[in-house]
């Protein structure tokens, strides 16, 4: 598969990312009253998917969104899987410019129960990126947590905790963790860099989405102030 064009990617990525946020943030405000009463991983993905694909073919869409193209659990190649072994990203949203360049998220439930910060971290979850599963020919590859008990921030600490302390010494954590705003939607986005197994690096970005019935009431909350003023 063809790298994307150098030149793009150093005059065009931040752009990039920027858009593939608003549009992750798009597709969970449009679907939330589904969102929070949704149990599967899946499910919350689809209705995410299908919000943004809605996002992206409407007639009132942003000129940059006729550039992007959404891919849901599509296999991605190599790493000796054929199939339906193969490895599927949750999200990948894909540029048309030259060589394609992807933005791909990898999303787990986090429930206090029997959804746990040890899963986001498996060989399902952020292992995929460190592993080079997911985002092969990319710096950067985005996790999505759907938080179904507690709030964002008990999560975040969590996640946080268990990426530094690294229990089993296969995450290869490259510096410190810290805070990155890419769109205030996401005020509780951090990021974690990592060192690959073929030696190369991969910065990944984690955002914790509030699937819980709080989040639906502060949306309501929001709506009503919007039709106050």
């Amino acid at each position: 598969m063809s790298q994307p064009n150098r030149y793009w990617t150093e005059r065009y990525w931040d752009s990039f990312r920027l858009n593939a946020h608003k549009l992750i943030s798009w597709g969970y405000q449009d679907r939330i009253e589904e969102i929070v009463v949704a149990r599967e991983e899946t499910d919350i993905t689809g209705l995410i998917s299908e919000a943004i694909d809605d996002r992206l073919s409407s007639p009132s869409r942003p000129n940059w969104c006729a550039q992007i193209s959404i891919k849901e659990d599509n296999p991605v190649p190599g790493r000796g899987r054929r199939g339906r072994s193969r490895k599927r990203p949750d999200i990948i949203l894909q540029s048309k410019k030259i060589g394609h360049p992807e933005f791909i998220f990898e999303a787990k439930r986090l429930h206090k129960k029997n959804h746990r910060e040890i899963k986001y971290i498996s060989n399902d979850g952020l292992m995929c990126f460190i592993n080079g599963s997911y985002a092969e020919r990319f710096i950067e590859g985005c996790m999505l947590g759907y938080v179904q008990s507690e709030n964002t921030p008990y999560w975040k600490g969590r996640i946080q905790q268990i990426i530094q302390n690294d229990p089993k010494g296969n995450l290869r954590l490259n510096g410190l963790q810290h805070n990155k705003l890419i769109i205030p939607d996401f005020s509780d986005e951090w990021v974690s860099e990592h060192d690959r197994i073929d030696g190369k690096r991969i910065l990944v970005y984690h955002i914790l989405l509030d699937c819980t019935i709080s989040a639906l009431q502060s949306s309501l909350n929001l709506v009503v102030l919007d039709d106050s003023s």
